[in-house]
């Protein structure tokens, strides 16, 4: 960790400097470091008339976005997710976004609601997914509500309070979008294969669905991207070790990609927390 000495003056002023570096770094905790903003604090209380020298050992925290984010995802909350590929990310310390079809959770295949809640107990971030899956921009505007508004309320009796949300099919148009920034969601991703920056619209978050078909290679090209421009990759998946259905891998794919991201120094963050890091609060 490096260090730099802040030299202060009275003790109004070192209070002053603590109160100021302090408040700093909680801002920080939460968005990535704005280096310039913490060299322009630092020559200011550097360059102060003093009356009598202070120290102050202030860290300098590293920039959360120097490597790139990577997020994972599970789209639908298939059983399969649950007992092949939670236990692979709870042994490599990922925390995953599994965005639930709040309705389901009692049919043959997908998680109970038993299961979503040990998902979130076990630091996984639960996002929604709608009530039954419906393509949102080919129902009519009250049902969209419904679905939106009750996949929220499901999820909420269960003692989960949701942030984020995907698009079934990755419909959505202005209408669908209002109706989420109503309900008190944060986010929302799309299918669109695209890396998020700064600048992406929040409510239209792209990202990698990883099917059978995807090549490992594919899916390194997309995290190098990320790495590269400092910018955040999700990755999508749905089953997992599945044989012969077409939108399920295999877990040694999955363990392959995890092993990939931590040869990289990825930051591997929730999609909650990816959205604060890029796109702030």
């Amino acid at each position: 960790m490096v260090f730099k000495e802040i030299f202060a003056g009275t003790f109004t002023s070192l209070f002053l400097s603590v109160i100021i570096i302090g408040s700093f770094f909680a801002y920080t905790n939460t968005v990535p470091a704005n280096t310039a903003i913490l060299n322009s604090l630092l020559f200011f209380l550097n360059n102060k008339q003093v009356e009598a020298a202070e120290v102050i050992a202030v860290p300098r925290i590293p920039d959360p976005l120097s490597k790139g984010l990577v997020s994972f995802t599970f789209d639908d909350g298939f059983k399969s997710a649950y007992s092949f590929g939670a236990p692979l990310l709870d042994a490599a310390g990922i925390h995953a976004t599994f965005y639930i079809i709040s309705a389901y959770g009692d049919n043959h295949g997908y998680v109970t609601p038993e299961e979503v809640q040990e998902l979130s107990r076990r630091g996984h971030e639960i996002g929604a997914h709608t009530k039954t899956h419906p393509n949102l921009t080919k129902i009519s505007s009250a049902r969209a509500r419904r679905e939106i508004f009750g996949s929220r309320d499901d999820l909420a009796a269960l003692g989960i309070k949701v942030k984020s949300f995907a698009y079934p099919y990755g419909g959505y148009n202005p209408s669908v979008q209002t109706v989420l920034r109503d309900t008190g969601y944060f986010s929302a991703r799309t299918i669109v294969e695209a890396t998020v920056s700064t600048s992406t619209n929040p409510f239209e978050l792209g990202g990698l669905s990883v099917y059978a078909r995807t090549s490992l290679e594919k899916v390194k090209k997309f995290l190098d991207e990320a790495h590269d421009k400092k910018q955040w990759a999700i990755l999508v998946f749905h089953r997992i070790d599945e044989k012969g259905n077409p939108i399920s891998i295999p877990h040694e794919t999955l363990q392959s990609i995890i092993e990939y991201v931590e040869a990289k120094g990825m930051r591997v963050v929730t999609v909650s927390e990816g959205k604060e890091f890029m796109l702030g609060k």
